[in-house]
């Protein structure tokens, strides 16, 4: 059955975050966020979301920060940038010429 609803997101977050949090100290690092995560995903994008999310400053993911970023738009639309970003930036210099573009 399929949760749908409020609930059933938190159910899905909560099953998520246990998942990955592979050694069950109910934070995720770095590591374990990287586990499972598409090429595109690079370590510099993915240490620039550890920084958005972990507000507390303990260098993990508490299940309470992973719930606020799953509804911070504002992480997801800096991921999507960077992912596309780095898909068309063929020389890595970090602008698009118009040959990239």
């Amino acid at each position: 059955e399929k949760l749908t609803g409020p609930a059933g997101t938190s159910a899905r977050v909560g099953s998520e975050f246990a998942a990955m949090d592979t050694n069950h100290d109910g934070e995720l690092s770095v590591d374990e966020l990287s586990t499972g995560a598409p090429p595109a995903i690079t370590a510099s994008l993915l240490s620039e979301a550890m920084r958005h999310m972990d507000k507390d400053g303990s260098d993990g993911i508490s299940l309470g920060e992973y719930r606020a970023a799953q509804e911070d738009v504002g992480l997801l639309d800096l991921i999507s940038t960077r992912v596309v970003m780095d898909s068309l930036d063929g020389d890595g210099d970090g602008s698009l010429d118009r040959v990239e573009w």
